[in-house]
C-alpha cells in the first residue's frame, strides 16, 4: 500500500482479447492514479508478435466496453450505450451499464442528451414505461452560423456533412451545444466531440481519433481551444 500511495502514476493493464494464429494481444490500459493531471480515458493497445518485431497499435474501444468502464463520465457512458443498442429505454440502458449507474442517474444522462440535440425520442415505450431514445438525425436539425450568430435561419437547406470543415462551417444545434459543454472542460470534452462529429461525418462514432486533428485545428483557428 505504501508503494501505491508514493508512486505518482499507476496504470492497470487488463487482457481483452488473445488470437494466437495472428499472434496478436488486445489489452485495456486504464489509468488508476496521477498526481499530475486528471485521469485520462482507458486505451486499448493491440500488441502483434512476429520474427521481425513486435508491434503496437492504438485500437477504438467498443461501445459496449465503454458502457460498463467506470472510470468514464455518466455521460460518456450513457451515450455509448445508446450507440451500442441502437434504441433504448432506461432500463435497457441501466443494464447495458452494467448496473453500476443508478436508474436515476440514467434517466438524468438520457434527458440532458435529449435537450441537447444528441438523442432523440422513437416514440415507443419500453417495458417499465421508460422512453425508448436513439442517436438523433443529426443531419435534419435547424443550423445556425458557427460564431454564435443567434438569427434564426428557418433554411431546410442541409449543412455540408460530408467533411469536418463543411460540418463546422454550418453547425446544427447539436454541436453548438456540444461546443458549450466543450469550452467547459477541453481536455476532458474533445474526446465526446470527435466521436459526436465523426457520427456524422464518418457515420462511426469509434472513428473520432480519425477526426481529432481537424477538429483541434478548427478549434484553434476559431479561439476556442
Amino acid at each position: 500500500m505504501w508503494k501505491e500511495n508514493l508512486s505518482r502514476t499507476q496504470l492497470q493493464i487488463e487482457l481483452v482479447t488473445r488470437d494466437r494464429e495472428a499472434h496478436t494481444v488486445t489489452t485495456r490500459l486504464r489509468a488508476k492514479k496521477t498526481n499530475f493531471d486528471e485521469l485520462p480515458e482507458p486505451i486499448e493497445v493491440k500488441t502483434t508478435f512476429s520474427a521481425d518485431a513486435i508491434a503496437l497499435q492504438t485500437v477504438a474501444t467498443e461501445d459496449t466496453d465503454r458502457a460498463v468502464e467506470e472510470t468514464l463520465s455518466a455521460h460518456d457512458r450513457v451515450l455509448a450505450a445508446i450507440r451500442a443498442l441502437g434504441e433504448a429505454g432506461p432500463n435497457a440502458i441501466h443494464e447495458a451499464c452494467g448496473g453500476t449507474l443508478s436508474k436515476g442517474t440514467v434517466k438524468n444522462e438520457v434527458t440532458k442528451l435529449r435537450s441537447s440535440g444528441v438523442v432523440e425520442d422513437t416514440g415507443e415505450i419500453e417495458p417499465g414505461g421508460g422512453k425508448v431514445v436513439r442517436i438523433a438525425d443529426l443531419g435534419r436539425h435547424r443550423h445556425r452560423t458557427f460564431k454564435g450568430d443567434d438569427d434564426d435561419d428557418d433554411s431546410s437547406q442541409p449543412a455540408n456533412t460530408n467533411t469536418v470543415a463543411g460540418l463546422f462551417a454550418d453547425p446544427p444545434e447539436w454541436l453548438a451545444t456540444q461546443l458549450e459543454v466543450y469550452r467547459e472542460n477541453p481536455k476532458k470534452h474533445i474526446g465526446p466531440l470527435c466521436a459526436a462529429v465523426a457520427t456524422v461525418v464518418l457515420g462511426d462514432g469509434l472513428r473520432g481519433d480519425e477526426v481529432r486533428e481537424e477538429v483541434e485545428k478548427i478549434l484553434e483557428d476559431d479561439g476556442q481551444a
